[in-house]
């Protein structure tokens, strides 16, 4: 028969379950955080702006808070033109009448240092059966800049073709 090995602790005095353990710890902690940072990225703040704008609409502080906009700022105020408000409320109707949307980001452009564009597309998918039989895409452009503090706000909200 072979030698057997000893195990050494990676601490001393420490057992390696515990060590483990605490690892675990560290790394949960770590994705916490890495994730609360992420939100404040810009394709994070306009994803959930346009997810908000559609499911909660009534929200105002919500919306205000994902947008960074000031208080006496209506969340609506930052929708540009008629064809916009129209489209979220295409995908409001379409969502109260039990459609499945579906909100991602599809490309980020990159203006001046302090300023980004995130496409935000909207997926509606009628299901029938297991087969889709319409599908639907609104996608919009969200105009964001980058305050003084390093978070991001929402400008401008449109409609893109």
């Amino acid at each position: 028969m072979g030698r057997r090995l000893k195990h050494t602790p990676i601490v001393k005095g420490v057992a390696p379950r515990t060590v483990k353990m605490l690892a675990a710890l560290l790394l949960a902690a770590a994705a916490v955080a890495i994730g609360f940072l992420l939100w404040d990225a810009p394709v994070s703040r306009a994803r959930d702006f346009i997810e908000t704008l559609v499911l909660e609409p009534n929200d105002d502080e919500k919306l205000r808070d994902i947008a960074n906009a000031p208080a006496e700022q209506l969340p609506t105020e930052l929708l540009s033109g008629l064809d916009t408000k129209v489209g979220i409320d295409y995908l409001r109707a379409g969502y109260l009448q039990g459609m499945e949307l579906k909100f991602s980001y599809n490309e980020i452009r990159q203006g001046e240092p302090r300023k980004r564009i995130v496409n935000v597309m909207v997926t509606q998918a009628e299901v029938v059966g297991k087969q889709d039989h319409a599908r639907r895409r609104v996608r919009f452009q969200v105009d964001m800049g980058k305050e003084q503090d390093g978070t991001w706000r929402i400008i401008r909200v449109s409609v893109d073709d």
